[in-house]
């Protein structure tokens, strides 16, 4: 019984060669052993993804947008302006995301971030329809709104701010485009 009660002492050098042969470079310095690092879920940095969507959906919009003909007789620049400015601007916040270095922090996608960006998405759609049907005004007046309304979240909501946002930008582009461009804005088919 005396052996199992008895304590062996092992030399330290002992346990640094025994360290080396299992590879423990910590433990062979005379160091504390690190506590295993916690396995954390890679997450997937969204920033390129949307950047490639948005460059590929830019191009794609540029290509569709540069095969428009109208034939105009005065200064108008033609329906195909407004789509090639915007699809710029898709490109070119395409090529930052794309180029923009990733940072070590991973943003996980939220759901509801998940959500409001397909009703977003939604609302383009609704906004393309309503253009075609109502026309640029009606349909660039609910458009903005809702989109204020998307953006603004549930705790920044106030309806006549998103009216006010949406007469500006209405009456901006219109300023832009119907008066200083002189170009047509589209009627819809109902009014």
């Amino acid at each position: 019984m005396p052996s199992s009660s008895r304590k062996t002492s092992i030399s330290p050098s002992w346990r640094a060669t025994s360290a080396l042969r299992r590879n423990e470079p910590g433990r062979a310095r005379g160091r504390r052993p690190r506590a295993p690092r916690p396995r954390q879920e890679r997450d997937m940095n969204t920033d390129r993804p949307l950047g490639a969507g948005l460059l590929a959906l830019g191009v794609a919009g540029i290509a569709v947008a540069s095969q428009i003909t109208v034939r105009t007789f005065n200064d108008d620049p033609g329906p195909k302006l407004f789509p090639i400015f915007a699809c710029t601007i898709l490109v070119i916040c395409g090529l930052g995301l794309i180029l923009t270095k990733p940072t070590d922090q991973g943003r996980k996608m939220d759901p509801e971030a998940m959500i409001r960006g397909l009703t977003m998405a939604g609302l383009l759609l609704f906004y393309a329809l309503a253009l075609w049907l109502v026309g640029f005004y009606l349909a660039s007046l609910s458009a903005v709104f809702g989109l204020y309304w998307i953006i603004a979240g549930p705790q920044r909501r106030v309806w006549w701010r998103g009216l006010i946002y949406a007469a500006a930008v209405t009456g901006s582009v219109h300023l832009l485009f119907h008066t200083a461009l002189n170009a047509f804005l589209p009627r819809g088919i109902l009014f």
